[in-house]
């Protein structure tokens, strides 16, 4: 007895053996498999062309992250890593400074720290270390 009449009832062999749906599952197996190859190749590529240069792209993640807090943000150092399947960003001596202008007088705050980034699971984890100071 072969593995095929095990694992499959007679009638999805007949319609394995029909040529549009033979067609159709081998072409979806293959584009999974194209799906997968390229998903690794993309991990791959990220994980030894893309962490290790991530200091050219510090200006941009500054003005990102200047953007989404709406005050000034600048980076001293990134330090990438890699656990297990999530890339991690180490931001250390990052600076936010942001002024507000309540009253006549105009008041800034400024904060100093270490900010490290991952994401896990389609979440983003933030561990700060920041020193704050009012002016």
């Amino acid at each position: 007895m072969s593995i095929s009449r095990r694992i499959f009832p007679t009638r999805w062999r007949a319609y394995f053996r029909h040529p549009r749906i033979r067609g159709l599952f081998v072409s979806a197996f293959w584009a999974v498999t194209l799906f997968y190859f390229v998903f690794c190749a993309l991990i791959l590529a990220t994980r030894w062309y893309l962490l290790p240069q991530i200091d050219r792209y510090k200006g941009d993640i500054a003005s990102a992250l200047s953007k989404t807090l709406d005050s000034q943000v600048q980076i001293g150092e990134i330090h990438p890593k890699w656990d297990t399947f999530w890339p991690q960003l180490e931001l250390s001596d990052v600076r936010i400074h942001k002024s507000s202008s309540r009253t006549a007088e105009r008041r800034g705050a400024s904060c100093t720290g270490r900010v490290g980034v991952a994401a896990s699971d389609g979440n983003v984890l933030l561990a700060h270390d920041f020193r704050s100071t009012a002016f």
